[in-house]
């Protein structure tokens, strides 16, 4: 899967966990930090 496809949906999983506040960039980064673990354990 291509990175910007990582990031697209990263960026709609952070909008989905948090809807009430914008995600500062360490957040933002932690968090796909945690999407791409979850997802490589996945497969």
């Amino acid at each position: 899967m291509p990175v910007e496809g990582y990031q697209a949906l990263q960026k709609k999983a952070a909008l989905k966990s948090w809807p009430e506040k914008v995600l500062t960039i360490e957040e933002a980064g932690a968090q796909s930090k945690k999407l791409i673990r979850k997802w490589a354990a996945e497969k």
